[in-house]
């Protein structure tokens, strides 16, 4: 899982520089993510990602950072949802694809 933390902050580094001076209000809620997420808050990390979600909802980035954090929360079923939405939209984003058979082998050995 730590492959996967690394990746969210660096996903979200990336993201939200796509954002300087386009939208300074999912900018700021980006950077609570991220130090809810360096934090291990991950409760506060999603309730930032929906909000994001709720203005930008077909963002992969913060898609894929969803299912990172609900990885991490053991929350397998969920998350898989958000890896195949961010696939979905961006079929060539390798860690959303990495995310998501993280999150099918966790639930393979939980059944």
């Amino acid at each position: 899982m730590y492959t996967i933390g690394v990746f969210f902050i660096l996903t979200a580094l990336a993201t939200s520089s796509l954002y300087e001076n386009e939208n300074t209000d999912i900018e700021l809620l980006y950077k609570k993510s991220l130090e809810s997420y360096a934090d291990s808050k991950f409760d506060e990390v999603l309730f930032y990602l929906d909000s994001i979600l709720k203005q930008d909802p077909s963002n992969s980035f913060v898609l894929y950072n969803k299912g990172v954090v609900l990885v991490h929360l053991e929350k397998y079923d969920e998350s898989l949802q958000y890896f195949e939405k961010a696939i979905e939209i961006n079929p060539n984003f390798i860690e959303a694809i990495n995310g998501k058979d993280l999150a099918l082998t966790n639930l393979n050995q939980n059944a």
